[in-house]
């Protein structure tokens, strides 16, 4: 839903889940640390995903992610559901999955998080003189496209 950090227009999304009443699951692996309207990507919906690929902005050493919810209820499932489905311990009253994240990610993701506001504002100053480029590449683009259409929808 999110992505090359930035958000989505949440506002508008929100209130299509709202009106049919369906949760809002934000997927922001490509905006941790995004804000939309002074909230943080993945804080807005019913269910924030983050994924920590190591390519991603919050990188681990592997592959591991994140789920954040502020529902009781909703955090109580997906805790059941990622140690396998079992409460009590060799209970499994419903199938779930391992997908905990190992202690050596956790340390590794937890010293990163604190740079992570320094890291995203440094990218932003680097990409800054480029956007000029960008935007006069995009008006181009644009322009070839709307003259590829017109020039197949007039020799049809």
């Amino acid at each position: 839903m999110h992505l090359y950090g930035q958000c989505c227009d949440l506002t508008a999304v929100k209130a299509v889940c709202d009106k049919h009443q369906v949760w809002l699951i934000e997927d922001a692996a490509q905006a941790i640390g995004a804000e939309w309207e002074g909230k943080r990507a993945g804080s807005v919906g019913d269910f924030g995903c983050f994924s920590f690929f190591p390519s991603k902005n919050l990188g681990g050493a592997g592959d591991g992610g994140m789920i954040v919810t502020r529902s009781a209820e909703h955090a109580d499932r997906l805790r059941l559901l990622r140690e396998h489905g079992a409460r009590p311990k060799y209970y499994h009253s419903i199938v779930g999955t391992n997908s905990r994240l190992d202690a050596l990610q956790a340390a590794i993701l937890r010293v990163k998080l604190r740079h992570l506001d320094r890291w995203s504002e440094s990218a932003r100053q680097e990409r800054r003189p480029l956007r000029p480029a960008v935007r006069r590449l995009a008006h181009r683009t644009a322009a070839l496209a709307i003259r590829a259409r017109a020039t197949s929808t007039t020799s049809t």
